[in-house]
């Protein structure tokens, strides 16, 4: 196993004012799908700008159902609570928002209400960042058939455009296996989402996290940082979305001229200056063209993964 990066004494996501510890799991859930969906991000739904068949008041009422399903008494599995979420935001919205959101942020959610949430209330933030961690991987060491057939059934339910399809183990036609991570590892070269699921969760503990802490430390302002890890993750990846329905070449493409965007703000002294904004809102522009299909909506589900881990570690 790779030696974790390290991480911030403290999230840089809450002050004194804005205190979690006493929020529920569902709460957290809730107010980590909201913040990464109010955020002004290149090419995402955010309260200034809507897709013809989604809109942000569509991301806080699926944010909002998917609360209690995490809060849920009892013994809740990965897989069910995939699934049971995914319904919550059919009946609730009717559109999928957070399908990809919901498979990274469950077996956190699991790991959370399994012990990881257990510390005291004086145990540094780094500390409790690593039980988390530790106690996710265990998580997923746990998985059983029904899990994979549980995520199987939401992927259908939810029915999320760009899945393509693939030669073996195609969600649209192929039985659930046994060992969901065998299907993550059909995909993970091009999604990366399964790519989480396949490195046992630390590529959102080991680089999600880390860079969106640099940033939201940078600016000061968790709107502003939010921003700043997107075009920071773009320019580093692109986004796996717009490599599965547009292709390698396009998302080289988005990537170039994320990096480009990335080059000015550094140029600007790392301030988010009028030129600076002038070449963002170019470049949000032509991210929303031919019907929204370069929308970067895996960064998106790792933006809200990583400010719910956060939110968990607080």
């Amino acid at each position: 196993m790779a030696k974790p990066k390290p991480v911030a004494k403290q999230s840089y996501l809450t002050t004194h004012r804005h205190s979690v510890r006493h929020m529920s799991l569902g709460q957290r859930a809730t107010l980590a799908i909201t913040l990464e969906a109010s955020a002004r991000k290149l090419g995402n739904v955010h309260p200034n700008a809507s897709f013809v068949d989604m809109k942000y008041d569509d991301f806080l009422r699926s944010a909002i159902a998917i609360g209690p399903t995490f809060d849920q008494r009892g013994k809740l599995s990965v897989g069910k609570l995939i699934l049971e979420s995914v319904i919550a935001t059919q009946q609730s919205v009717g559109v999928n928002t957070n399908l990809g959101t919901l498979l990274l942020m469950a077996p956190v959610g699991i790991a959370f209400r399994t012990g990881a949430n257990h510390s005291s209330s004086e145990t540094p933030f780094p500390e409790r960042f690593a039980a988390l961690r530790e106690k996710t991987i265990h998580t997923l060491d746990r998985l059983t058939p029904n899990d994979s057939r549980d995520v199987y059934a939401a992927i259908r339910h939810a029915a999320p455009g760009g899945m393509g399809k693939t030669e073996k183990l195609d969600v649209h036609q192929a039985a659930a296996p046994t060992d969901l991570l065998e299907a993550m590892r059909v995909v993970a070269e091009i999604d990366q989402v399964a790519h989480t699921y396949c490195s046992r969760f630390e590529f959102l503990f080991d680089e999600v996290v880390p860079q969106l802490q640099l940033a939201l430390k940078h600016c000061g302002d968790i709107n502003h940082g939010i921003r700043l890890f997107q075009i920071r993750w773009l320019a580093q990846y692109g986004d796996s979305l717009v490599h599965r329905k547009l292709g390698k070449h396009e998302n080289d493409l988005l990537r170039k001229k994320s990096k480009q965007l990335l080059e000015i703000f550094d140029a600007e002294n790392q301030q988010l200056t009028e030129h600076f904004e002038k070449r963002w809102a170019r470049l949000d522009r032509w991210m929303r063209e031919t019907g929204h299909r370069r929308n970067p909506g895996t960064t998106a589900d790792l933006i809200a993964a990583g400010l719910f881990v956060l939110l968990c570690c607080e």
